[in-house]
């Protein structure tokens, strides 16, 4: 089976190598596979490259398995060593781009002897098959339904299992004698669903100059999308050569001249209502490069946030912890000397006051022990100090007998001598009465003089101070 292989990198790139497009045959097999990876991601040749090496190695057609399979490729990706750039503006647009993942298109068949073919497509790239009654295609028969695509492959939605298996369109398509399959990427596809006769000038392009005039025609003339250019062409079966229509190495477009940037309505403002209308192509081309600007832009600006953002938190760390070293270092050890002399100074306050009040309690102990029963005092205690008051019992007055007038001298003579006998010789009665009126006065000074003492111990060290 001969193939013939075509791939161009869009004037944008310069050099071949810059190229985002991978293919991948295996004509022992009759395997082939082409992904276009996504200008906007992350290293997408390199996801495109891993999903056509994957197929033509292991061809699979059940939808889960073939899912399972690219799931495997996407952490095989992401736990490559990336170098990023030298220039830390793009290299932090890098690293965003990492964090979203990798996208691609993906189409792949294989050959069912010369009669058909098993067919799985993944996005925008599309399958055309030539035969002399016509030509069919295959997932999009036209430029509308392959511009309404929605699905791609991409390594995060991969890896957190976001992906669904219905993204892939499977199909197994009949083949004649004289069939021609041609696997396009996006742009050459929009192209020959928009055109179908340019697909059989492509099928007869045998050298890498012819095919490049033949791109570069049709980007100057707006028909081709100017984008990175895949195709493949599969045809007469009983052959095995495999060409390759790709750019030499030395070969490299034009770099443009850096300017400035004057829009043309900005220097000739009439040019502006005279201008012609776009075509679709056109259109096409300046959407997707403002979506592509846009797309950046904010990454930079998300990313110079979360810069920002970091260096705040960074900054608010640091002092924080000044704070918390100055407290420990100089506050906290002021703070806890002066708490520690507040404390000995109550400490010393309150053993000075206690040995006060053990010493007037020694000394009232001793007042009350030495003090001789025959003393008639008492102790006194008030709020300002303890005194002593002698209190001297007054000695029992004897009152005289009253002396009544009486006309009659018998009666003086009578009372004269009794009154003499009662104050000059007491009588035995009246001298035990007074014995007994002297021991109730002791007795009750010793009653006195023991509850005072008690009242002086049972009396609250504290009251005694105030």
């Amino acid at each position: 089976m001969a193939i013939k292989v075509f791939q161009l990198h869009k004037r944008a790139s310069y050099e071949y190598k810059f190229i985002q497009d991978k293919f991948g045959i295996s004509p022992n097999d009759h395997v082939y596979a082409i992904a276009d990876g996504t200008t906007q991601s992350f290293n997408s040749e390199v996801w495109a490259s891993l999903l056509t090496q994957k197929f033509i190695s292991n061809p699979e057609f059940d939808s889960a398995k073939l899912l399972a399979s690219f799931t495997q490729e996407a952490s095989e990706f992401k736990c490559q060593d990336y170098k990023f750039s030298a220039n830390p503006a793009k290299a932090s647009l890098e690293r965003e781009k990492l964090k979203k993942g990798a996208t691609a298109t993906f189409l792949g068949l294989q050959l069912i002897g010369n009669k058909a073919i098993h067919v799985t497509s993944v996005g925008d790239s599309n399958l055309f098959i030539i035969n002399p009654d016509g030509t069919n295609a295959f997932p999009f028969d036209s430029a509308e339904a392959l511009d309404r695509n929605q699905f791609f492959l991409n390594t995060e939605s991969l890896l957190s299992n976001e992906t669904e298996t219905n993204i892939f369109w499977q199909k197994e398509l009949p083949l004649q004698d004289e069939s021609i399959i041609v696997l396009a990427t996006d742009a050459l596809s929009r192209l020959f669903l928009k055109h179908p006769n340019y697909i059989h000038d492509l099928i007869q392009i045998e050298d890498f100059d012819s095919f490049k005039d033949f791109c570069l025609a049709r980007w100057d003339g707006k028909e081709l999308e100017e984008d990175d250019i895949t195709a493949l062409v599969i045809y007469n079966f009983s052959s095995n050569k495999v060409s390759e229509i790709t750019p030499p190495i030395d070969f490299s477009f034009p770099r443009e001249k850096k300017s400035e940037f004057i829009p043309s309505f900005v220097s000739n403002p009439s040019s502006l209502s005279q201008s012609s209308d776009l075509s679709e192509i056109e259109m096409q081309h300046i959407t997707n490069s403002v979506n592509q600007i846009g797309n950046e832009l904010h990454q930079v600006k998300q990313s110079s946030k979360s810069q920002q953002t970091i260096l705040l938190l960074l900054v608010g760390l640091v002092l924080l912890n000044t704070l918390l070293f100055a407290y420990f270092i100089i506050v906290k050890p002021g703070a806890s000397k002066q708490d520690s002399s507040n404390q000995s100074a109550i400490i010393a306050e309150r053993d000075a006051t206690i040995n006060n009040l053990q010493a007037e309690i020694d000394r009232l102990k001793l007042v009350a022990n030495s003090q001789p029963l025959s003393n008639e005092t008492s102790v006194i205690l008030d709020s300002n100090s303890i005194k002593k008051e002698a209190i001297v019992t007054p000695e029992p007055k004897i009152e005289k007998p009253v002396v009544r007038n009486t006309s009659t001298a018998k009666s003086k003579e009578t009372l004269a001598p009794t009154e003499d006998k009662k104050t000059d010789k007491p009588t035995i009665e009246q001298k035990s009465q007074e014995a007994k009126l002297s021991e109730e006065k002791v007795s009750t000074q010793k009653v006195n003089t023991v509850k005072k003492t008690d009242s002086v111990k049972q009396t609250d060290p504290t009251e005694i101070k105030e």
